[in-house]
């Protein structure tokens, strides 16, 4: 392959690039990646965004809208600690929510609304056994926000 030298690298003569693709690598865009919003607009095929409150990605997804992404996802991280009981009111934690099941709940619909169309959910900060926390995820949201797949 070719020889790439760039300010992220450099790769010698001969030297590939893998898995290789017959089709187009999709990029996606993490916060702003000091670019402007009408380069995210023209091309991004996805944007992560910073988890934020309902109002703020609305906003955030609104503006993308109007620089010309109509169609262009947009998702965000959340760390969560998902608290024993259900009804616990959200807390923030950083980058996410310390909180019950239905607070969990409530948040992912209200982002959803916001036009959010995919949440990761880092359980890094999470208190509870692990095993719990997953079947009490699994149960309360796997039905009510189905994959892609599932969709």
């Amino acid at each position: 392959g070719e020889a790439i030298d760039s300010p992220l690298g450099q790769t010698g003569p001969g030297m590939e690039i893998l898995p290789r693709s017959e089709r187009k690598v999709p990029l996606l865009v993490t916060g702003g990646s000091q670019q402007e919003l009408s380069w995210i607009a023209d091309n991004a095929d996805g944007w992560m965004v910073y988890p934020r409150s309902p109002a703020a990605q609305t906003n955030t997804v609104h503006a993308l809208r109007e620089a010309g992404a109509d169609k262009t996802p947009v998702l965000q991280p959340l760390y969560v600690d998902v608290l024993d009981d259900p009804k616990a009111p959200p807390r923030p934690i950083h980058l996410g929510l310390q909180t019950g099941i239905e607070g969990l709940k409530a948040y992912l619909h209200q982002v959803q609304d916001a036009g959010i169309q995919h949440v990761a959910l880092n359980l890094r900060f999470n208190r509870a056994p692990m095993e719990d926390t997953l079947r009490r995820l699994a149960d309360a949201l796997f039905s009510e926000f189905p994959s892609g797949e599932e969709a």
